[in-house]
């Protein structure tokens, strides 16, 4: 019998209450104390703790509240309040007992603090595509899709500093040199297993492709129009957005690092 049920017995109101009763049959007014049930069904007063839930993965979403509950007593395990992409709910992990999952509906006797943390299995008819926005920002980071399915709409991640988009492809862009090239990936794009596909961006105006629009690019792009053999990112030189390379891209250059209000493209 809880140790504490004779000592505190005087505190518990118990009018109608039938046989063992349930907890919902009890007010206290001992404030520090929890009304708990022993696995008998026996409703007692017991020293407060609390189950608190952990995700079990970081990529997870979704929140559980703590529960407070009565050192001593039987608590009920509720639904999963998690989800994560790709996964599968397994179980539940009361505590450091690794080697016995618990389901929602299962119990457990609570004798102090416990973490309750969930854990996952991989969905083996789903794939996850992870989006990399390689500098940028994007949502959402994954997307699951069933295996051999087309990935369909596809985010679009956002880049400060100037930055433009030039689509999603199976492998990063190693400089601004290679960007936009490689294997692009559109909404018809099919996955068989897990995958991560890459942002490519270009920087308007940075014609060394270093990752900075200045007096550098200005004289690479005066270089380049004059004949010489320099290396330039393509599709950064065309600043005044007209279709072509010229003098005028030299002049909207320059005017924009002098602080000129253009625009470069």
């Amino acid at each position: 019998m809880f140790p504490y049920i004779a000592e505190y017995r005087a505190g518990v109101v118990t009018d109608g209450l039938p046989g063992n009763g349930t907890a919902a049959n009890f007010t206290c007014d001992i404030s520090n104390y929890l009304v708990g049930l022993h696995s008998s069904g026996e409703a007692f007063l017991g020293p407060p703790a609390t189950v608190s839930f952990a995700s079990g993965d970081d990529s997870a979403t979704g929140t559980m509240d703590n529960v407070p509950a009565a050192r001593g007593s039987v608590y009920t395990l509720p639904a999963c309040g998690f989800a994560v992409v790709g996964k599968l709910f397994k179980g539940w992990q009361v505590g450091s007992n690794t080697g016995n999952l618990k389901q929602p509906g299962d119990t457990f006797t609570v004798s102090g603090n416990t973490t309750v943390k969930a854990v996952w299995e991989d969905d083996p008819t789903t794939v996850v595509v992870s989006f990399d926005a390689c500098g940028g920002t994007v949502e959402p980071a994954k997307a699951e899709i069933g295996v051999g399915a087309a990935i369909g709409a596809l985010p679009t991640p956002t880049r400060e500093g100037g930055w433009v988009f030039l689509g999603w492809f199976t492998e990063p862009a190693e400089t601004a040199f290679a960007a936009g090239e490689g294997t692009p990936v559109t909404a018809e794009t099919t996955f068989d297993e897990d995958a991560t596909v890459y942002a490519h961006w270009r920087l308007p105006g940075d014609i060394n492709g270093d990752g900075s629009v200045n007096n550098k690019d200005l004289t690479r792009l005066q270089r380049y129009l004059k004949g010489a053999e320099v290396e330039v990112v393509v599709q950064n030189q065309d600043v005044n957005g007209d279709g072509g390379v010229s003098n005028k891209d030299l002049t909207r250059l320059q005017r924009w690092l002098k602080g000129a209000n253009v625009e470069i493209h």
